[in-house]
């Protein structure tokens, strides 16, 4: 289903272009030749993260999405919000994996009866120390933090795929110059934000 609403506008869109093709001649063609091995669409796979591709072939973005400059190459807009896409993920990765540690170092302290964690008392009955609660809610927080990065660099990374494909359309516009406007907003985002 997330497919079919990611590609519904594009093929709505190159339809478009299809029949102004038709309209224009040789040239248009060109142009609608152009768009569809430029446009880029973005997918997202369950084990795979979000998968960009162009012109039917996968695009290579790094596993942190260091190769976002060669991937929008052309697009300062594109690539400014595919630096924000890095920078975003890094940031949650490292914040998620800290969280992690933390949640697990806690764990680890109160099954090994650590002291600096569990006060045994005078009276022999067992007690959780402030210090694992601390650890607790620190690890859960910086875990979650880390975890919404992970989900804004997504968005970032459509919006740069979104940026992407309107600079695809203008340049088709200026260098086949005829009348192919550039996508609507609601429509070039159709093309990024369809999960």
């Amino acid at each position: 289903m997330r497919t079919v609403r990611l590609l519904l506008p594009l093929l709505l869109t190159l339809s478009l272009l299809t029949s102004t093709a038709r309209a224009h001649g040789p040239s248009s063609k060109d142009a609608l030749n152009f768009v569809e091995q430029e446009l880029i669409t973005a997918e997202f796979s369950l084990f795979r993260g979000v998968v960009l591709s162009r012109g039917g072939k996968e695009l290579d973005l790094g596993f942190f999405g260091h190769k976002y400059d060669i991937v929008f190459r052309g697009s300062p807009k594109a690539i400014a919000l595919g630096k924000a896409y890095m920078d975003f993920k890094i940031s949650g990765a490292v914040l998620a994996t800290a969280g992690i540690a933390t949640l697990l170092a806690d764990v680890i302290l109160l099954a090994a009866d650590a002291k600096a964690v569990i006060d045994k008392g005078r009276t022999g009955v067992r007690s959780v120390k402030p210090l694992a609660w601390i650890l607790l809610g620190v690890g859960a927080a910086v875990g979650l933090t880390g975890s919404i990065l992970i989900g804004l660099s997504n968005s970032r990374l459509f919006s740069a795929v979104r940026a992407y494909n309107q600079d695809v359309f203008e340049q088709s516009r200026r260098r086949f110059s005829f009348g192919i406007t550039p996508l609507p907003n609601g429509v070039a985002g159709h093309l990024a934000y369809s999960f």
